[in-house]
This record gives C-alpha cells, structure tokens and sequence, in this order.
C-alpha cells in the first residue's frame, strides 16, 4: 500500500511538472505573438502615416499656384541624390515658391532606440529648422531615371535630366522580439509629379 501511495506522487509530481512547462511554453508564444503583432501593427501604421505625407509632398513637386514663379519646368529639381532630394513647391498653395528638401540622417543619429538600422529622416522646409521623422526609418532611397527611361546614377550632375523617380521606404519596428524586427516596405513605382511631366 506504502508503495503504491509514494508511486502515485511521484507519477503526479512528473505530470504536474509537465503540464507547469506547457502552461510556460504556451504563455511564453502567446506573449511573442502579442508582442510581435503590435510590432507588426505599429510598422504598419507608421508606415501609412509617413507615406500620405511623402505622396503629398511629391505630388506638389514643381507645383506654385502662381506657375509665373516656376515658368521652367526643367529648373525645379534643385539637387538630387540616393537618400536626399531638394526641389522647388508651393507647399502652402499661397503662389510663393518654396524649397523641400528630404534627407536621411545616418544610423548613429538615432541612439534612443535598440535597432541599429533606423535612421532619422529630416524634411526642411526652406530656411526653417528641419523636421525630424522618428518612424524606425531604415531605407529611404531614390532611383532617377531620364525621358527616355535610362537609370541616372546618383548624385545627380544636372538635375534637369529627372524625368522621374522611384522612391523605396523601408521601415522597422524600434525594438525586437528574440532579436527579430517587424518590418514593412513601400514602393513608389516612377513617381512622376504632373508638373515634371511639364517639359
């Protein structure tokens, strides 16, 4: 009887030890899931976010509700290169001319995140104080092509040989989970403003 008692606990210790280590590996994977969905969420978001705002501004390239301000089309990509570019715009549709300039910071700038791949991304608006977007950046890179569809290498010498561009957006969560970041891309296949096409 003694025997059969001490086996009986001894077996119920042992089933209880594993049912104790499914309940953690379970809580442990519904813990990643829930982290790494909401990472995958917020990229996603940001993502949305950033591009409306990236379309607005392109869309407006060369654009002045005065065109007497712009009379050469040639003349409103100011300088063009892999991950900067400035151009003339009217962001405010008031008829003057404005300068916007999109530039991404290097990788050191952003320390107050873990992931060593995001980078700030400064969008100046003439003389003003840039603009800093913290969206965990991780690319954001132009590809510039001329009127007969031939690849421009970057920096661009002459600026007015743009006819259009391609625009690549990378973005990653700022922390990870197991050393894995949620990640989301756009791309902008031959953004091409109106008023470029203008010539």
């Amino acid at each position: 009887m003694g025997n059969s008692t001490i086996l009986d606990i001894m077996v119920s210790f042992v089933v209880a030890g594993f049912l104790f280590l499914m309940v953690i590996r379970i809580s442990g994977g519904t813990a990643e899931a829930t982290f790494v969905s909401g990472n995958d969420l917020t990229v996603q978001e940001n993502l949305v976010s950033f591009v409306r705002i990236v379309e607005n501004d392109f869309r407006l390239l060369g654009y002045c509700a005065n065109h007497k301000k712009l009379p050469d089309p040639l003349a409103v990509i100011l300088s063009a290169d892999s991950n900067r570019i400035k151009f003339l715009t009217d962001i405010e549709s008031d008829g003057e001319v404005d300068t916007l300039e999109y530039a991404l910071g290097d990788s050191t700038s952003l320390r107050s995140t873990s992931n060593p791949k995001d980078r700030p991304l400064y969008r100046t608006v003439n003389s003003e104080p840039p603009i800093a977007y913290l969206f965990g950046i991780t690319k954001f890179a132009f590809e510039y092509y001329s009127t007969l569809g031939d690849t421009l290498v970057p920096p661009i010498s002459d600026p007015r040989s743009i006819h259009s561009i391609n625009l690549t957006i990378g973005l990653e969560s700022p922390s990870a989970y197991d050393d894995k970041y949620s990640s989301a891309y756009w791309r902008q296949l031959r953004l091409t403003s109106r008023n470029l096409n203008n010539r």
